[in-house]
């Protein structure tokens, strides 16, 4: 027997790389167990098998980026099975490096309502980046027409969207990159509108209106239109009784114009009304009184000019100037000066006022006083007598010393029986108003003397006496001497030379005869 050969030959043994994967930025051990063996005989198994990742860095190092990897093995060892019954194949495997997740967030921001604002490309957050990675710029969009950003985008919330990571030091290709809106807060822009001081007296009434205010904090060239005007006070600042002093002026509801109230936070400030005092001019009475009197002022002596709101003032304070006061019975003849002060009562209110006090005057007039010269007589021939005046309307206890000037007293000229003027002059006074009355001198003839009782007739007498020329005689007679009354006879007698006559007719019984002179 010849022998032959049996070759036995090796089984055909396939080893396949197990496909795996990882996350960027991820380091993964691929280890030994990661494949599938086919062609495997008697139950027999391999125990481990060498894998080794492609690339550089190789794709299971964290730093690999995203990508497919071929995964080699080799070195099939252990298990059951012998390498020498087995012709080997390899067949590589794929490790898959996956993106990893990236969000891009933009950052919230805010800007008042007039500002414009650059959103930049800096403004946003990265999360997931991996290997110390950094992302350079995201183009950051913000929405509304106009946008956000602009000047006069109306106060309210805006989407900031970002897109378009680039730079820094990250790939774009190693993420997965999730774009995350924020928000872009326009707030209201701070506006002041203040209420305009304003004033008036009291008395007047004054309307507010709607204009008298300034915005402090407008923009974009808007305007307020109008604003609600209210004063303070009961009554209000703006009526004509209100008290003088300050009111506050409370401005609310600005609108109007060209703003729109929800683009701003508006503050409100108060101005100031004033009512000032209105002016009221007390003025003193003239009053007036003689040298001599006394006068009480009393209060109540005085105009009142500008008073407001048909109110009344109550009183005033009167106070003569001089010393003595000019209401003294002595102060002496001339003006004085009345000042009113300290007005109250009535339905005023001082407060309420600016007063002016104006002066009045208080005339004392002079006194009147009568100079009269005193009748005198004399006897034809015979020197004047002295002559002398009566004073009528002293007062004071004045006497005629308190006069100036000189007392003159003349008498018109003649020496002739009959009457002459005597004219008193010369005296002055400051207090008093001097009347000069006259007084008569009477010239009279020498007392006249009987000189002869003729018969004229059965029942006439004839009556003769001594005479001065060109003076008046009057004969009276009566029956008995016991008897009181004289009777004048008919008719006085002017004596034309140094004797006068006359006749009393049809006389019948005893008389008795007297001779006066006339003045």
């Amino acid at each position: 027997y010849a022998t032959g050969t049996l070759t036995v030959s090796p089984a055909a043994l396939t080893v396949t790389a197990s496909a795996q994967s990882k996350t960027y930025g991820t380091t993964l051990v691929l280890g030994t167990s990661a494949f599938t063996a086919s062609g495997l005989q008697n139950g027999e198994t391999v125990g481990a098998v060498t894998l080794t990742a492609s690339g550089n860095p190789a794709g299971t190092a964290a730093t690999a980026a995203a990508g497919p990897y071929t995964i080699t093995p080799s070195a099939a060892t252990g298990g059951t099975f012998g390498p020498a019954n087995y012709a080997i194949t390899y067949a590589t495997g794929t490790l898959t490096v996956n993106p990893a997740a990236l969000t891009v967030t933009a950052t919230a921001q805010s800007k008042a309502y007039g500002a414009t604002l650059v959103l930049g490309t800096s403004a946003f957050t990265a999360s997931g980046l991996q290997n110390g990675e950094t992302v350079g710029s995201v183009i950051l969009t913000a929405s509304g027409s106009p946008a956000g950003t602009a000047a006069t985008a109306a106060a309210g919330p805006y989407t900031i969207t970002p897109s378009a990571a680039t730079g820094g030091t990250f790939s774009p290709a190693n993420y997965a990159i999730t774009y995350a809106t924020g928000e872009l807060m326009v707030n209201p822009a701070a506006l002041t509108v203040t209420a305009g001081p304003q004033s008036k007296t009291y008395g007047a009434t004054l309307v507010l209106g709607t204009s008298a205010f300034t915005s402090s904090g407008l923009q974009n060239g808007e305007m307020v239109g109008s604003v609600t005007l209210t004063a303070s006070g009961s009554p209000a600042g703006t009526a004509a009784t209100a008290p003088a002093g300050p009111y506050t002026i409370t401005p609310s509801a600005a609108t109007g114009g060209t703003f729109s109230p929800a683009n701003y936070a508006i503050n409100y400030a108060t101005g100031t009304l004033t009512v000032n005092p209105a002016a009221l001019t007390v003025t003193a009475s003239a009053q007036s009184k003689t040298y001599g009197a006394a006068l009480v002022l009393g209060t109540s002596a005085f105009t009142a000019s500008g008073l407001q709101n048909g109110e009344t003032v109550g009183s005033v304070t009167l106070t003569p100037s001089g010393s003595p006061a000019g209401t003294a019975p002595t102060a002496a003849a001339g003006p004085y000066t009345i000042t009113p002060s300290a007005a109250s009562g009535g339905t005023f209110n001082p407060a309420n006022y600016t007063i002016s006090y104006a002066t009045g005057t208080l005339t004392v007039n002079k006194a009147a006083l009568s100079v009269t010269a005193d009748d005198k007589t004399k006897t034809y021939g015979s020197a004047d007598p002295t002559f002398t005046v009566t004073y009528a309307g002293f007062v004071n206890s004045d006497t005629s010393a308190a006069l100036g000037g000189a007392l003159t007293i003349t008498r018109a000229p003649g020496e002739t029986v009959g009457s002459y003027p005597i004219t008193p002059s010369g005296l002055t006074s400051a207090n008093y108003t001097i009347t000069f009355n006259a007084g008569t001198l009477t010239i009279t003839g020498s007392a006249p003397l009987i000189l002869a009782l003729t018969s004229a007739g059965p029942t006439d007498v004839v009556i003769t006496w001594n005479a001065v020329s060109n003076t008046t005689y009057r004969v009276q007679y009566k029956g008995f001497l016991s008897t009181t009354n004289w009777t004048d006879l008919i008719g006085d007698v002017l004596a034309v030379s140094s004797t006068a006559s006359t006749t009393d007719l049809k006389t019948t019984t005893n008389r008795f005869y007297r001779i006066q002179v006339v003045p």
